[in-house]
């Protein structure tokens, strides 16, 4: 019996090394643990069957994780235009997971949510209602559902380089410049997926001026 379980072991090892699948690789990780495990106490060798239950359940832990992310991500239908519009270049995941991030929040018309010269503390997205881009005093654009608004100032670390106003009432999403930081150490790959989503919106805001 003993050799049994010890050749289900070099059985599971060698499969292993032809796996390319990582999901294969981890169950079959798996069931070679497991035959050493038996092994381990059919000759009571209690060191080998603790390191072999501890390599089984690690292994165990990553095939959840593997399942899990490979399970479908529905974006609510609120936002799934959003989505594909504006943040197409992130996973479903990555999205849901970054707007989770953020708050959602109102303004009443005629309120101010940047001031020029003033450095901004949150990225703004309007989801609902329109915001009117002033610079000294004049209108130079008009910001609508899926637009940014203060991205350039933190994409240049500057102030606000005009007056952002609430031309309706109006909803919009927030996510605060520290968590940016944040995202920017811990997670480049969203980070950088991020500034060519802000720069994107910003060449369309640069081209439809130029209309």
């Amino acid at each position: 019996m003993e050799t049994l379980f010890l050749k289900g072991y070099y059985i599971g090892i060698t499969v292993a090394i032809l796996i390319k699948n990582i999901l294969w690789l981890r169950v079959v990780m798996v069931f070679a643990g497991i035959s050493m495990i038996c092994y381990g106490i059919s000759i009571n060798e209690n060191n080998t069957t603790r390191w072999y239950i501890l390599f089984v359940i690690i292994n165990s832990v990553q095939i959840f994780r593997i399942l899990k992310s490979k399970k479908e991500i529905n974006i609510n239908e609120n936002i799934i235009d959003i989505y594909d519009n504006v943040f197409a270049e992130m996973t479903k995941r990555e999205f849901i997971n970054f707007w989770k991030e953020g708050s959602k929040l109102s303004a009443l018309k005629g309120e101010i949510l940047c001031k020029q010269d003033v450095m901004q503390g949150d990225i703004i997205l309007v989801l609902t209602g329109k915001l009117s881009v002033f610079k000294n005093n004049i209108l130079i654009a008009e910001l609508h559902r899926g637009n940014f608004a203060a991205e350039m100032g933190y994409l240049t670390n500057s102030p606000a380089s005009a007056d952002v106003v609430a031309e309706t009432n109006m909803t919009y999403k927030s996510w605060n410049r520290i968590y940016f930081e944040n995202l920017k150490n811990n997670n480049q790959s969203l980070y950088h997926k991020l500034e060519k989503i802000f720069s994107k919106d910003l060449i369309e805001k640069i081209e439809h001026k130029l209309q």
